[in-house]
């Protein structure tokens, strides 16, 4: 499939099968990629759905604009590199900070969507395979009205600015999803205790 050798190829891994990805024929790398997109696009953007369906917060607009938003920065860190990855430099987040800018992400998604706006893109580093030159993507910008006039904000401000503002709702938000993912996980649901 490439030029690596099996001593320099990087591999993955699941329990005790090691699978060198040098010796993986490129039908069986499109079928894994495209199961790959499939979860990611079915399943995970379904459960995004879902939890926004369940809170019965938002308008079946708001909900589709937030999955496909979630989608797009699912394609975006694919396409960058950066699937399942934590940016460089950056000091890893715990789960519960991952949960509540994911919560802020959401919440920002529906109310932009309410004005028919959408969130913008992050910044986004590329490295071209052939020349490995990295080039860099700037964030996108919206501008908002602001009660000092119009104002530009990028993603990472928007988000920054949510969770100052709300984070004692999303912490709450955050606290509520953990719980009642640790009673799914131990087999009870909330309604059994309460």
């Amino acid at each position: 499939m490439n030029d690596q050798t099996a001593a320099t190829a990087p591999s993955v891994k699941w329990g005790e099968t090691v699978v060198n990805l040098a010796d993986l024929p490129d039908a069986s790398v499109h079928v894994l990629i495209q199961r790959t997109l499939n979860h990611i696009y079915g399943n995970e953007a379904a459960a995004v759905e879902k939890r926004m369906k369940d809170k019965g917060e938002h308008t079946a607009d708001e909900i589709g604009a937030a999955v496909a938003a979630w989608r797009e920065e699912k394609l975006d860190a694919i396409l960058a590199g950066q699937l399942g990855m934590r940016g460089a430099g950056a000091p890893k987040a715990t789960a519960f900070e991952s949960l509540l800018r994911s919560i802020a992400v959401e919440r920002l998604v529906a109310k932009l969507a309410k004005a028919k706006l959408k969130l913008p893109t992050a910044e986004r580093k590329t490295k071209d395979k052939a020349t490995g030159v990295e080039t860099v993507k700037p964030a996108g910008v919206i501008v908002l009205k602001t009660k000092d006039g119009p104002k530009e904000f990028t993603r990472e401000a928007l988000i920054a600015n949510e969770l100052a503002k709300y984070g004692d709702e999303i912490k709450a938000e955050a606290t509520r999803r953990q719980e009642e993912s640790s009673l799914a996980a131990e087999g009870e649901s909330i309604e059994d205790i309460i």
